[in-house]
Order: C-alpha cells, then sequence, then structure tokens
C-alpha cells in the first residue's frame, strides 16, 4: 500500500482551463458602427453588445423610427427609448430611418 505521509504538498503544477480576463478591459466601450437610414445586420466582428439611440427626434416615445431584432430572439422597435441611454442588449439586426441614429457598442 502506498504511504501519502511523506507527500509534500504545494508543489505540484496546476493547469488553469479558465480564460484569463484582461481586467483593463471591464467597462469600457467600443464603437462598433453608427446606423442611420440604413438597414444593418452585423457579421464576423463586427457584432455589438450594446447600443444606444445617439440622436433621434422628440417624437421618439410615440412613433418608431427604429426596429431592432435581439440576438437571442424578439424584437424592439423605437417607442419609449430614451435618447443617449445605454442598453446592454445584443442586436442582430437595426434598422433605422433618416430621422435617428443608432450606435452599436462592444
Amino acid at each position: 500500500m502506498a504511504d501519502f505521509t511523506s507527500v509534500t504538498r504545494g508543489l505540484g503544477s496546476f493547469v488553469s482551463r479558465t480564460k484569463s480576463i484582461d481586467k483593463s478591459d471591464i467597462n469600457t466601450t467600443a464603437l462598433v458602427r453608427r446606423v442611420t437610414a440604413e438597414i444593418y445586420e452585423p457579421t464576423g466582428s463586427n457584432y455589438s453588445t450594446s447600443f444606444m439611440i445617439a440622436s433621434g427626434s422628440s417624437d421618439m416615445h410615440k412613433i418608431a423610427y427604429m426596429s431592432a431584432s435581439l440576438v437571442g430572439g424578439g424584437k424592439i422597435d423605437g417607442k419609449g427609448l430614451a435618447v443617449g441611454e445605454m442598453h446592454d442588449i445584443a442586436l442582430s439586426y437595426v434598422s433605422a430611418s433618416t430621422h435617428v441614429v443608432v450606435d452599436l457598442y462592444r
């Protein structure tokens, strides 16, 4: 039978399978694309994780000047969205009229 009392603990190596996170990138955002007067479907490296209505009409809360599809499913329109407010929702499709500017961030 093996004698484990003579084993020195703490000298073994451990291989971490968890990807390290660069702490300098936390709480920072980068503009991926500004969408206005077009239909945009992000692909590849152009994905976004949040969006903001950068500018729009004062009637934004009543009229839908933009529409978007969510990555996980579902749809939203511009009704009730405040200009300048960041929304941490990934969009897979954005359609914006000439009256609104939608910024996509990562």
